[in-house]
């Protein structure tokens, strides 16, 4: 007659053996599954608490910050490199968005405002957007002005990468914004220049 022992847990040894030893084949059975069971769940939260672990040291990055941490720990914990910003690389990008962005804002000036077309005087409307688009060229080419405004964007992204190194997204708006910024200051100040200075 076979045992009654329904439940492993509940059963304890003296069920076990005593199904042992009236079947073998039907004992193994049932061990192996259930050690194979508890073998998976001890080893699934050995990895998980060694992946905790390993995490809360990779987000700490110094001992001095996780006394937890002892020195010899902290100095083998593997950190991203730091990639610093160029600033040769964003002075460029600089004088490049400050020449670039100097024609749409005239044309948008000349659109809604006016603008002032060599030979010719301040024009304003529809009429006027492809006329500034080549006073740009004038004044940017022959006379200087977008060397001007490339030197100034130069600078701007210069020293927005010395002051924001480390970040290179904050570093790319502050350069971009301050191109912008010197366009459209000097587009506005050919605008409004016969307001200043008197007609020209």
């Amino acid at each position: 007659m076979q045992p009654e022992c329904s439940n492993y847990e509940n059963g304890g040894r003296s069920c076990v053996a005593a199904l042992f030893m009236w079947n073998p084949v039907q004992s193994l059975a049932v061990l192996i599954p259930e050690l194979y069971g508890r073998l998976s769940t001890t080893s699934f939260l050995a990895k998980s608490h060694r992946d905790f672990y390993r995490d809360l040291l990779l987000v700490t990055p110094n001992s001095e910050d996780n006394p937890y941490t002892s020195p010899e720990t902290a100095s083998k914990v593997r950190r991203p490199p730091v990639e610093h910003v160029s600033p040769w690389k964003s002075a460029l990008a600089g004088a490049t968005w400050s020449v670039i962005s100097t024609f749409p804002i005239a044309a948008v000036t000349a659109l809604l405002y006016r603008f002032p077309v060599p030979f010719v005087g301040y024009l304003s409307g529809i009429k006027a957007v492809v006329p500034a688009l080549f006073a740009v060229l004038f004044y940017g080419v022959p006379l200087g002005g977008l060397v001007l405004l490339g030197v100034l964007g130069a600078l701007g992204g210069f020293i927005s990468a010395m002051t924001f190194r480390a970040d290179r997204r904050r570093c790319q708006f502050v350069t971009r914004a301050w191109a912008l910024i010197v366009s459209a200051m000097g587009i506005l100040t050919l605008a409004v220049l016969d307001k200043i200075i008197g007609p020209w």
